[in-house]
């Protein structure tokens, strides 16, 4: 579980351990606990996995970008006593890119590092979700640890993200003392809820402006509608900056109902929002696909 991807930003996935609990709105669509209940497992039970999937970063080829733990949370409670033999296979693939989000940051103490992590291992890098300001307070407490390489995912991006104060503009990655990638994207599967335009596109602006790298991963389920070329359709919802959502009967809120939907420009940031799935929506952002690293 499983060396092949489809997520954007990584090359494989690996789960020396699998299951979860929540611990903020960003959990209460977990794609991991959909998939589990689908095959009648417990996802709130942290279990190790087995030992071929446990080892899989030793039979992966040099060079790719790892995900750990996809399916559960490297720092959780339950994977202490896991944790130190996952640490020894990275130490042994240093030719591979570890990338390890995490919800928990609270929980990256000095004695749940390698001995001789001192200031981060190059080929290892730490993220915290972030999915609205409220918790930003994570990337505070990322700030503090020693890693080489720092990230904020903003998935699934619930509302409208300033982090400018953690995006520094000192010089190259290994200079900086705050963020060093933004990973942000709209929230996926059957209950997923929506994510405004402007939400990503002023993230993206913000991390130009500290020369930092940003990768949008995608729309998510729902993505915007070009209001001026396409009429709207039934199940389309309107979404406003602040995160309040109406559904669309075919006229602009507030706009004259004589006035034809498809010939509109809106205005004050009102998004026409269309549910078209993950893969139709893709992840183009006003027209361009967002896809940098740092380094």
């Amino acid at each position: 579980m499983a060396e092949k991807t489809g997520i954007e930003w990584t090359d494989a996935t690996w789960n020396p351990w699998q299951g979860c609990n929540p611990v903020s709105r960003g959990c209460e669509n977990c794609y991991m606990a959909r998939e589990k209940l689908r095959y009648g497992q417990d996802p709130w039970t942290v279990v190790r996995s087995a030992d071929k999937t446990f080892r899989l970063p030793l039979t992966l080829a040099a060079g790719q970008r790892v995900f750990v733990c996809s399916w559960s949370d490297f720092w959780h409670e339950r994977a202490d006593e896991w944790r130190g033999e996952a640490w020894e296979i990275m130490r042994q693939r240093p030719d591979l890119t570890f990338i390890v989000p995490t919800k928990r940051p609270e929980r990256m103490r000095p004695e749940r590092f390698p001995r001789d992590w001192r200031q981060g291992w190059p080929h290892v890098w730490g993220l915290v979700s972030v999915e609205s300001q409220g918790h930003t307070d994570r990337i505070d407490r990322l700030l503090g640890v020693p890693f080489r390489v720092r990230g904020v995912s903003a998935e699934p991006l619930l509302g409208a993200l300033d982090l400018s104060q953690w995006l520094i503009d000192n010089g190259p990655h290994w200079w900086r003392n705050g963020v060093d990638w933004v990973i942000a994207g709209g929230e996926s599967g059957p209950d997923a809820r929506l994510m405004h335009p402007e939400w990503a596109w002023h993230l993206q602006r913000q991390c130009e402006a500290g020369c930092v790298a940003f990768f949008f991963k995608q729309w998510g389920e729902w993505s915007a509608v070009g209001w001026r070329y396409e009429p709207w359709l039934e199940g389309d919802v309107w979404l406003w900056p602040d995160g309040r959502t109406q559904r669309c009967s075919g006229t602009v809120p507030g706009g004259n109902p004589e006035e034809p939907l498809d010939e509109m420009v809106v205005e004050d940031g009102l998004a026409l929002m269309r549910r078209r799935g993950r893969r139709e929506s893709g992840r183009s952002l006003y027209g361009y696909e967002w896809s940098e690293f740092p380094g």
